[in-house]
């Protein structure tokens, strides 16, 4: 992973400090989490380097797209919760119904993110403790 998808990937989804070096405690939940590049679009903008994925420990769809070149926040921040998106159809719904167009996805991702996302995974601690609904 390159230096900038790393600052774009931890600093979009997981609040990690953008400018830091990266965290060595972190193989495990990375390898875990699938990303994809697309494009995404709305109006006459586009973000090229849009991440799209499926976060198991979140049992979520996720999609992040135009960050501010100052705060490295998304304009398009999707799949934060537990069990938000289930689908990849959700996600792609949801981001069309605020006026955003996804494209640029292979089919090999596609196809990835579905079958990551048909895997069970068991309740997380935080989940189990009554933490995380």
């Amino acid at each position: 992973m390159s230096p900038t998808s790393w600052k774009r990937f931890t600093s979009r989804s997981l609040a990690i400090c953008p400018t830091g070096p990266e965290p060595t405690n972190t193989r495990d939940w990375r390898e875990s989490i699938s990303r994809h590049n697309a494009t995404v679009t709305k109006g006459g903008k586009s973000d090229p380097e849009a991440v799209i994925g499926y976060d198991p420990p979140l049992r979520t769809f996720f999609l992040q797209a135009f960050p501010d070149e100052e705060t490295d926040m998304c304009e398009l921040w999707l799949g934060t919760l537990l069990e938000e998106f289930p689908s990849l159809e959700d996600i792609v719904t949801a981001a069309r119904a605020q006026g955003y167009d996804l494209s640029g996805l292979s089919r090999e991702a596609i196809v990835s993110m579905i079958k990551e996302s048909s895997k069970p995974t068991p309740p997380s601690i935080g989940e189990q403790l009554g933490i995380v609904r």
